[in-house]
């Protein structure tokens, strides 16, 4: 991700693509184990761990 990315989450602001929370769970509905890989440093583990348990993201649904 870009610098943003890095920072966003660590002041508390959500800084993630639209619709990936429900991707990730359609992915263990179906039964797969998610992998995630990821360019951070070892020392950024954690955060980005937490990042990812605690994802959460409501969906709209317009109204036509």
């Amino acid at each position: 991700s870009d610098v943003l990315g890095q920072f966003m989450p660590l002041v508390g602001i959500d800084w993630s693509q639209t619709g990936v929370a429900h991707l990730f769970s359609a992915i263990k509905e179906n039964g797969y184990q998610l992998l995630f890989l990821s360019a951070r440093a070892i020392a950024q583990a954690y955060i980005t761990r937490q990042f990812l348990v605690n994802l959460k993201q409501v969906i709209y649904a317009s109204l036509m």
